[in-house]
């Protein structure tokens, strides 16, 4: 009676690990993800400061700021990716003839001409852009972002190889062989 109260102790105690290991797993995968991809985000900025009651001018010398621009080391090893700008009626910009992006450093100004002039001559003059960055703990290299995407998977098989020595454990324990 002493040994099944043992057994059954046992079991319990391996199901209440296998539920916080699988709690466990959901937050080493959340981390793991926090650091191996990139985010994508839409800035909205007024951009009237570089509009000039003239047609076809803007003020180029007005340099515009998106929210995450590149910091430290991703200033040359993971600028903005991805730049799209609309301006308020949704009409994309071409890059080089409507905007112009410095992307290591996040900052980007209105092009004089045609494009800038229609796309922003109204009294809203509101550009959505929309970039990918690289978040704080990213991390750049590819076999490194590799590497920690494994450590979820290899953390199940521990639990699995875990609860299997036990389950052969408490089988060897109870007399019963496996042929």
């Amino acid at each position: 009676m002493k040994e099944e109260k043992s057994s059954v102790g046992i079991i319990i105690m391996v199901g209440v690990a296998v539920l916080i290991g699988a709690i466990l797993v959901q937050i080493i995968a959340d981390q793991t993800i926090a650091k191996t991809q990139l985010l994508s985000i839409t800035d909205t900025i007024n951009v009237n400061t570089a509009v000039v009651g003239v047609e076809n001018k803007t003020k180029q010398s007005i340099v515009f700021t998106v929210t995450n621009p590149p910091t430290t080391w991703r200033q040359d090893l993971c600028p903005l990716t991805a730049v799209t700008m609309t301006n308020v009626s949704g009409a994309t910009l071409t890059e080089t003839t409507g905007w112009v992006m410095n992307k290591a450093l996040g900052t980007f100004y209105i092009v004089n001409g045609s494009e800038a002039w229609t796309s922003f001559s109204g009294a809203t003059n509101t550009t959505s852009v929309t970039y990918t960055y690289c978040p704080d703990e990213y991390i750049n290299e590819s076999w490194q972002r590799t590497v920690l995407n494994l450590v979820p998977g290899f953390f199940v098989l521990a639990i699995l190889m875990g609860v299997a020595f036990v389950i052969f454990y408490i089988m060897r324990k109870e007399g019963i062989e496996l042929n």
